[in-house]
């Protein structure tokens, strides 16, 4: 992999350019990305220049960056502001949103109001490079307005954009083909952000995580034919039902009530990688938890939950999750996981999650992703029932039921892909409605994953109970795409232990 990175031009006022260069990696089109670097523009209050800029807590000193995108294509999928550390000492930092500014006006320290928090750090003692996730600032903008801030007794100051020995700011821009017919260019995926959510990290898992990664020019798999077979055989059209057995998502802070859940089974803490795992034991309590009030599982005997700080990365599951009739809350498994980079919507021993090792936040259609028009994600997937192995990214299986002499049920994590050259025509022709077409179109740029047994063959939605569905959602939304009309493919390479 090769990166080019120039510097920002000189000069002040300057005008941002952009250089953009394609990755290409010795894989498939499915893994490739694109990595585009935009050089960032900085002002700071009585200078007339910006080679250095000193970061305050208030907006007469803060550092100010602005950040115009030129040129990119492609949907993006992170973006990250890279800025040099010039002091030595430890301190907090925060990136801030603000309104248009120009550099005079800060010059003469008339900065604009300072706005919704981005990115919360700490930086480390010494001098160095950091690297701070704003990919929500680009929510909908081409341009950005940003302010750097610290505490009010720090002494932090960045290299602006006329420093020299490559240390100018920019912003690291990944993003991955959108497929034909899309505008050129998404700052961010659409639908990805909740309306209502100004910041945090909402696209969950690395850039490269399975679960982000297009099927591209994957191989159809040899043994398809026999797999789409087993699956038809069921006689079960494929379904999606936000009702029973799915998975409502709520939404957790700084502010949510923790509270106590005693399990039966096991409780597992992701915090390193996806191998990572500390276990608490056979039937453990477990302290701190972040339930909000009224949180409420599927209705099903599986009882599944997420709880999930989009902004923190933070993501506990839980099955036959329950709160009795004197307010305690128990459940049988939960886990505890990171969903940041880093983090490929795995469990890479096998020891926590759904039927294949999955967490349950992993291939979940949320409502925002419909309202937006784009699912930029593969789905979940589970149908009785699949065999016992598994294949990458699954790391165990829960089937077998139906595999003990032919050999011809999938394995778990098996990826599935609906025919690409299926048109809007053949969805019309198909009585597909304006949601289903979405998931649809997902379902052939991205596909879906075996991620477990299940009464029924279904993708998997985010339960009424949070997601809020309207009445057209319903069990039988995505009937009408044909068994006959998928094709298995072959697994990606596996992520190896660290």
């Amino acid at each position: 992999m090769r990166k080019l990175v120039l510097p920002s031009p000189r000069g002040y006022p300057v005008t941002l350019g952009i250089v953009a260069l394609v990755l290409a990696g010795s894989g498939s089109s499915a893994s490739a990305s694109t990595v585009q670097v935009v050089p960032v523009k900085g002002a700071a209050s009585g200078s007339s220049a910006a080679r250095t800029l000193p970061v305050g807590p208030a907006p007469h000193r803060a550092a100010y960056l602005r950040v115009t995108l030129r040129g990119v294509v492609g949907e993006m999928r992170r973006a990250t502001l890279r800025v040099f550390k010039r002091s030595t000492a430890a301190t907090a930092l925060r990136v801030r949103l603000t309104s248009r500014w120009s550099s005079r006006a800060v010059r003469r320290g008339r900065g604009p109001a300072l706005g919704s928090t981005i990115v919360r750090a700490r930086t480390r003692r010494g001098r160095g490079w950091l690297a701070l996730n704003v990919s929500p600032a680009f929510r909908g903008r081409k341009r950005i307005y940003l302010a750097l801030v610290a505490p009010g007794r720090s002494r932090l100051r960045v290299a602006g954009h006329e420093a020299r020995r490559g240390r100018t700011p920019r912003v690291r821009i990944e993003t991955v083909a959108l497929p034909p017919g899309a505008p050129p260019f998404a700052p961010f995926p659409p639908g990805s952000l909740p309306p209502e959510a100004a910041t945090g990290e909402y696209v969950p898992y690395d850039v490269g995580s399975p679960w982000n990664t297009p099927v591209g020019a994957a191989a159809t798999h040899p043994d398809s034919a026999v797999y789409i077979s087993a699956i038809a055989d069921n006689d079960e059209p494929l379904t999606s039902d936000p009702d029973r057995y799915t998975i409502p998502v709520y939404r957790f802070d700084d502010d949510t009530p923790r509270r106590t859940v005693q399990l039966t089974g096991h409780f597992s803490v992701y915090e390193g990688d996806d191998w990572s795992r500390t276990g608490y034991g056979t039937a453990p309590t477990i302290d701190d938890i972040p339930i909000p009030e009224h949180a409420t599982p599927s209705a099903g005997t599986d009882g599944q939950v997420v709880f999930w700080n989009p902004r923190r990365g933070i993501e506990y599951g839980f099955w036959r999750f329950r709160r009795d009739a004197l307010g305690k809350y128990t459940a049988t498994n939960g886990y505890r996981y990171r969903t940041t980079a880093g983090h490929h919507g795995r469990f890479g021993d096998g020891l926590a999650g759904r039927g294949a090792g999955l967490p349950y936040l992993g291939g979940l259609v949320r409502k925002w992703e419909i309202v937006g028009g784009r699912i930029g994600h593969a789905l979940a997937f589970a149908y009785y029932t699949p065999s016992a192995d598994f294949v990458f990214p699954a790391s165990k299986s829960d089937g077998g039921a139906l595999d003990g002499s032919g050999g011809t049920e999938l394995p778990a994590g098996t990826r599935l892909q609906l025919d690409p050259t299926l048109t809007e025509t053949d969805f019309d022709a198909r009585g597909l409605s304006r949601p289903a077409k979405i998931i649809a179109r997902a379902l052939q740029q991205y596909g879906m994953y075996v991620v477990d047994s299940s009464g029924s063959s279904k993708i998997y939605l985010e339960d009424r109970i949070t997601a809020g569905w309207d009445a057209a959602i319903t069990r039988d939304l995505i009937s009408g795409i044909p068994w006959e009309r998928f094709r298995a493919v072959v697994p990606p390479a596996s992520l190896a232990p660290p």
